[in-house]
């Protein structure tokens, strides 16, 4: 594997700013969120742990519709 040098690391530093900008939501995490994720980690058969929680509660705060994971746990939970 090799190393990217500093014009690299910048372009993708760039590229992704450009992601963040254009493709993506970024929530502030409110009380409510913190609150619900505490009610789903009280529903131990989902197995969510904490980060998962708040992410789902986040998610399920501002009603959501596509929710995207490779965690299955995280989406079996949803």
């Amino acid at each position: 594997m090799s190393e990217l040098n500093l014009e690299q690391m910048e372009a993708v530093i760039h590229s992704f700013k450009e992601d963040l900008d254009q493709s993506y939501t970024v929530f502030t995490v409110t009380t409510a969120d913190f609150i619900l994720a505490a009610e789903f980690i009280q529903q131990w058969e989902t197995g969510l742990r904490a980060g998962d929680a708040l992410h789902l509660a986040i998610a399920r705060n501002r009603s959501v519709e596509n929710l995207l994971s490779l965690d299955r746990g995280l989406i079996n939970a949803a």
